[in-house]
C-alpha cells in the first residue's frame, strides 16, 4: 500500500507533462465527519485540504466522463464516551474515561464519473473510486479519567470495554500517550457529487472504510472509520 501511494504521487507529478488529456488542476479545503461504524461515538469536526488533477475520458456535448486523483492531509476525528480500561496489565485497577480519536492521514483518492453540462456554466459531477491513505500523526489521547481501585480477587473478574495492549517490561509504566500506534495503510471506499461554477466548486461525499483502525491509544480499540467530506475548491 505504501509503495503504491508513493507511486501514485511521483504519477501526480509527471503524468500533467506528458500528457494532452489534462483538463485542470485545483486547491481543495474543506472539513470532515467522521464516526465508528459499530462503536458509539460523538463525531467532531476535522479537517481536509490538498491538491487534485482530473482528466477527460469522453467528450459529448452534455454528458462526460473524466477520471482524477488527488493528494489530501485529511483530519479524522470522534469521541467515544464512558468507557473502562485496566491501569496496567499487572496491577488491574479501573479507569473510566473518554477516547478522543484525533488522526491525520495522507490520502490519494482515486475517482472516476460524469459530469452533465447544465445552464450558465454550471457543471453537476458524480463520481465514484477509493482512498488509499498512510496514517501520518496521531494526536488521540483519553481525557476525562477517574480510577476505581478493585480488591485483588476482583480485579480478574471485572469485564472491562477494553483492554491495555500487550506492552514489554521496559514499557509498561509509560502513558497512554506516550505510547499510541495506528497502523501504516487504510483504505476506503469513496462515493459523491460536485457543483462546479467556472472555476470554482463545491463538493460533497462520504467514505466507507473497508480496514480497520487499531490500537489509537494502545487500548484494544478497532474499528472502521467511516467519514463525510465538505469541501470548497478553486480550478487552476
Amino acid at each position: 500500500m505504501k509503495r503504491f501511494i508513493i507511486l501514485i504521487i511521483i504519477n501526480s507529478f509527471i503524468i500533467p507533462t506528458t500528457t494532452a488529456k489534462e483538463k485542470s488542476r485545483y486547491f481543495k479545503l474543506g472539513t470532515t465527519i467522521s464516526d465508528f461504524r459499530n462503536t458509539d461515538t460523538e463525531p467532531r469536526g476535522g479537517f481536509v485540504g490538498g491538491v487534485g488533477w482530473c482528466y477527460n475520458i469522453t467528450n459529448y456535448s452534455h454528458l462526460n466522463g473524466y477520471f482524477n486523483f488527488e493528494l489530501l492531509y485529511t483530519n479524522k476525528k470522534c469521541d467515544i464516551k464512558n468507557k473502562t480500561w485496566p491501569t496496567n496489565p499487572e496491577i488491574r485497577d479501573v479507569v473510566i474515561g473518554d477516547v478522543c480519536v484525533n488522526i491525520g492521514y495522507l490520502e490519494v483518492p482515486i475517482k472516476f464519473g460524469c459530469y452533465l453540462n447544465l445552464k450558465n456554466n454550471i457543471k453537476l459531477m458524480l463520481f465514484i473510486g477509493a482512498i488509499p491513505s498512510i496514517g501520518l500523526k496521531n494526536l488521540s489521547k483519553t481525557k476525562h479519567k477517574k480510577y476505581i481501585l478493585l480488591e485483588p480477587e476482583e480485579r480478574d473478574q471485572y469485564n472491562f470495554d477494553y483492554e491495555r495492549k500487550e506492552l514489554d517490561d521496559s514499557n509498561v509504566s509509560l502513558p497512554l500517550s506516550l505510547l499510541n500506534h495506528i497502523d501504516k495503510s487504510a483504505i476506503s471506499m469513496n462515493i459523491g457529487t460536485k457543483i462546479k461554477w467556472v472555476k470554482f466548486y463545491i463538493e460533497f461525499s462520504y467514505s466507507k472504510a473497508i480496514s480497520e483502525t487499531k490500537d489509537m491509544v494502545s487500548l484494544t480499540l478497532h474499528d472502521k472509520i467511516d467519514t463525510y467530506y465538505a469541501s470548497f475548491g478553486i480550478y487552476f
